[in-house]
């Protein structure tokens, strides 16, 4: 029987601070880039996020997540959605990407001297220390780019093959 006289030592809160940013950056890490996942009564706002493995996320570096379904159908479909947006996202950039790269080349072919970018900065560990910084920029700066892009168009293109070549074998069996 304890005494009376004998306190229960109180205990300090435990303070835990999640870092969500950090844990959804290596859950992209683990299942690569996403793209926004709509639904058709939601007014045209992304409900989830939806990775290239089916995996999906909340909307917030917290989640939720959500394995991929079991179903084999409905995966493949899910799958078939990511990599025909993620084709529309690619063709999209690259059509950007190449418009800037034309609008460079333009306005570079009547200067004498290389045109000059100013790029904003941002201190990695300190957000609130802001600097510009002053580059060159040339046609060329975007080849990489370019050539980055094309190889998603077609590795877009390669899955989404592949996804209807597993369609068509469901069906023949």
């Amino acid at each position: 029987m304890p005494k009376a006289d004998n306190k229960v030592p109180e205990l300090s809160p435990i303070r835990t601070r999640y870092d969500w940013k950090a844990y959804y950056y290596s859950f992209v890490e683990a299942h690569g880039e996403p793209v926004n996942l709509y639904s058709s009564s939601d007014e045209g706002r992304p409900i989830r996020l939806v990775f290239p493995d089916g995996w999906t996320y909340g909307l917030d570096y917290a989640g939720p997540e959500y394995p991929p379904p079991t179903d084999h159908e409905a995966l493949r479909k899910l799958q078939t959605y990511y990599w025909s947006e993620r084709l529309r996202m690619v063709r999209e950039e690259l059509r950007l990407t190449k418009q800037i790269q034309d609008s460079v080349r333009q306005t570079q072919a009547a200067r004498s001297m290389p045109l000059k970018v100013r790029d904003r900065k941002y201190q990695q560990n300190n957000p609130d220390d802001i600097y510009d910084e002053e580059n060159t920029i040339h046609e060329n700066d975007f080849d990489e780019r370019i050539e980055w892009l094309f190889d998603e168009l077609n590795k877009c293109d390669e899955m989404l093959e592949s996804l209807s070549q597993s369609n068509l074998a469901l069906y023949k069996e």
